[in-house]
């Protein structure tokens, strides 16, 4: 019998043994890298975004003995202090996030920060330091920003609640649209210490500052390095591999609220509101890393804010699908225009029924348009108000998240955001305090259905001084729990009402006022404007008329709503508190000068610019002012402070350019309206002054050229059309003259010498017509 030949082993088998092999070798690797020290790269660094430079959020005292808040942070933040070196037996807490964290719309007396304070120096007299470090308008990204810094400063314990803020500055996902798979690459690689020293070694060890000059207020898109804005002990950020990939952002938060007049700068973009859940999902994830590498416990807070009594923000319809390829374009948008004009026709119809009590009327209104219209936030709240109105609780939540999570500006955190935190906590075996069960629950308890409104949170998501309680109380029963907190013998509940009584002491009268006039600003920024004005009366009369902002506050609101008259009641009311208020006599002088009062608005605009040096507008309407005064040399003198403040500020160039030309000096004027067009080209003022300036020396086809870019730029200034129509007659242009001195007695019927233009015009195509 002839022996059989052993069997030699398969290629596949060779692979799948080499690859375990392999395998074990980098998990090995791993573990060696973890001992001797090497971080993941994603624990120092965050690929979405990235930052121009780090403030950092506390500083040494002047002995050295303490870290204080930072100055130049106290917009943002409580003032706060905590001992440089952590007293032994001491456990020292600190608590980020956005302004809830901060106590708003109070402060830090009242917010949940204190009452964990409180009730720990109960159970422990001096055994606990709670610091708070929630900063009003932080998202999740600078939240870990911050928990990079305090990690610094002996951290026993770190909570955290984030989630409502991830919408307010402007970034983008370059990624999104070009299809790069790099950066999901680098977040996979980034959470493994084998790629933070292959890194390293590719580059030699060097990195990027991460510092940039991020450009534009709230910045958009950067590109070069993936900058975290962690900052190593010396103070120098950290940065990660030059993906191109990650928005670069201010080094302090700039938010959308800052840079425009309200909503109107949020559009729906769905694509972008998937990237920034994702990327607060990755924040969570991050930061549990971050506290793991310290050996820090995490605590993680749900969000939780209203959904009734909170109307949205702003709302879109639903995006039209039909095929309009097949009807005529002008046609098309009448018809959407029609529908439009219906919808809202209904909006009105059903908000009033609910006003006065016909909740049944109201579903019937709403429910045929939120049907054909589901994207539309305001469609469905008013349907969601009007079905619990009506009794039906369910079907109302059901309405009620749909609106919140189709607000086009959203600035409460949406559906799946409370669950990632929760996934967070269970994946990291973290600390959770369940704040939206917590807030249900209570809601359940107390008014018999889960839709908190009014009675929970003073406003969108800010809770009242009550869930403020709720959630330290569960704070606090969370570290117990934990064993972070040993109660003491006899506790009982004496202990917290002797911390609510401490808590409440600190409420008096100014602070319920300054709660008021917060609360009036974030509703007069979202145009509720009747509900801010009466917060902002409140506030006022609560302060018995010596609170400045309040009165300043009621001015913008009665100027927004045309009541100019009544706005400059408040703002001298303001100035009378604090004459040395530079927005109000600012305010004051745009008020006084569309009521036509010139002189007065000359004096206030002089007082802005003298209180506000820096405020270029106040020196550049002090300048026009003097123009339309007659004093056009004395007009030179703030321009050019404003010019040597900024030297591209386009406006004071304009305005220069008519103070020169009022001065018979029309070569430096039309200089001055060049560079003005220079450094703005779509200046419309600048455009017009030229063409006048042009059309006086006969150079009539040039300014007739920019007149013509000035109406463009300008479709609603009168004057420019008028202007327009008359060097388009001296040019014999007959239909464009006709055509624009029409359109200027559209806009301004008062305006005589379009009229007598337009009739010169008219003569003489009859007398034409005649000869003909």
């Amino acid at each position: 019998m002839t022996p059989t030949a052993p069997r030699r082993p398969s290629r596949l088998w060779k692979a799948a043994r080499q690859l375990t092999w392999t395998l074990l070798a980098l998990v090995l690797l791993e573990g060696l890298l973890a001992l001797l020290g090497v971080r993941p790269a994603l624990v120092d660094e965050d690929p979405f975004v990235g930052f121009s430079g780090h403030v950092p959020l506390f500083v040494p005292s002047a002995d050295g003995s303490r870290w204080e808040t930072a100055e130049n942070k106290l917009r943002w933040f409580n003032p706060q202090s905590f001992a440089a070196t952590k007293p032994e037996g001491t456990t020292r807490v600190f608590c980020l996030g956005g302004s809830t964290v901060y106590g708003r719309p109070y402060d830090d007396r009242t917010s949940f920060c204190a009452w964990l304070r409180e009730l720990l120096a109960e159970a422990g007299p001096g055994r606990f330091e709670v610091v708070n470090a929630g900063g009003i308008s932080y998202a999740s990204y600078r939240v870990a920003v911050v928990l990079e810094e305090v990690l610094r400063h002996e951290p026993d314990v770190i909570v955290i609640y984030t989630g409502h803020n991830e919408f307010l500055e402007r970034r983008s996902y370059p990624e999104l649209s070009e299809g790069s798979l790099l950066l999901p690459v680098f977040v996979a690689l980034g959470r493994t210490r084998l790629f933070t020293v292959a890194r390293d070694l590719l580059t030699g060890g060097v990195r990027d500052s991460g510092v940039r000059d991020s450009g534009s207020k709230g910045s958009g898109t950067g590109s070069g390095s993936m900058a975290s804005g962690a900052t190593e002990p010396g103070g120098t950020p950290g940065s990660g591999p030059d993906n191109g990939d990650s928005a670069m952002l201010q080094a302090e938060v700039a938010t959308l609220l800052d840079d425009t007049v309200g909503p109107d700068a949020y559009t729906r973009d769905d694509a972008l509101r998937d990237a920034v859940v994702e990327h607060f999902a990755f924040n969570l994830d991050r930061m549990a890393r971050m506290a793991e590498e310290a050996d820090v416990r995490l605590v993680l807070i749900t969000p939780a804010g209203q959904l009734r009594d909170c109307r949205p923000f702003k709302s879109e319809h639903t995006e039209r699908t039909e095929d309009i390829g097949t009807r005529d374009v002008e046609q098309d948008a009448a018809l959407d225009a029609d529908a439009d004009a219906s919808f809202e026709a209904t909006l009105a119809a059903a908000r009033a029924a609910l006003a006065a009590g016909r909740a049944t009327e109201a579903v019937a209104l709403l429910e045929p348009i939120a049907a054909a219209d589901p994207r539309h936030a305001l469609a469905r709240y008013l349907l969601g108000e009007a079905r619990f109105a009506g009794g039906d609780a369910l079907g109302a939540r059901a309405e009620l998240i749909a609106a919140r999570d189709e607000d086009i500006c959203a600035l409460r955190a949406l559906s799946g955001m409370p669950d990632r935190v929760r996934e967070a906590a269970a994946e990291h075996d973290l600390l959770l305090v369940d704040f939206l069960e917590l807030v249900e629950a209570d809601c359940r308890a107390t008014l018999g259905h889960d839709l908190p409104g009014r009675e929970h949170f003073l406003d969108h998501v800010h809770p009242t001084r009550a869930m403020h309680r709720l959630l330290g109380e569960a704070l606090f029963e969370a570290l117990v729990d934990a064993g972070t907190v040993a109660l003491p013998a006899g506790w009982d509940g004496g202990a917290i009402e002797r911390a609510a009584a401490r808590i409440d002491a600190r409420v008096d009268r100014a602070a319920h006022a300054r709660a008021l006039r917060n609360r009036a600003k974030v509703l007069g920024w979202a145009g509720k404007d009747d509900e801010a004005a009466r917060l902002a009366a409140e506030a006022s009369a609560l302060a018995g008329g010596g609170d400045a902002e309040s009165h300043f506050l009621s001015g913008v609101f009665a100027a927004q709503a045309g009541r100019l008259d009544e706005a400059v009641v408040h703002y001298r009311a303001a100035l009378v508190v604090d004459p040395g208020y530079a927005e109000a006599h600012y305010n004051l002088g745009e008020a006084l000068v569309s009521l036509g009062n010139t002189e007065e608005a000359l004096g206030a605009f002089r007082e802005a610019a003298r209180l506000q040096p820096d405020k270029l507008a106040a020196h550049n309407n002090l300048a026009l002012m003097l123009i339309r005064a007659g004093r056009p040399a004395e007009a030179l003198a703030p321009l050019e402070e404003a010019l040597l403040r900024d030297p591209t500020y386009a406006p004071a160039h304009v305005n220069r350019g008519l103070a020169l030309a009022r001065l018979g000096r029309t070569a430096e004027a039309e200089q001055a309206l060049r560079i003005a067009l220079r450094h703005d080209a779509d200046h419309a003022g600048a455009h017009s002054n030229l063409g006048q300036l042009l059309a006086a020396r006969d150079e009539v086809v040039a300014a007739l050229d920019a007149l013509r870019r000035a109406t463009e730029l300008a479709p609603a200034e009168a004057r420019y059309h008028r202007l327009r129509g008359e060097l388009a007659a001296r040019l014999a242009l007959r239909d464009e003259a006709a055509e624009s001195l029409g359109e200027a007695l559209r806009l301004d019927p008062d305006d005589a010498r379009a009229r007598a233009a337009l009739d010169a015009l008219a003569a003489v195509d009859a007398v034409d017509a005649v000869d003909g």
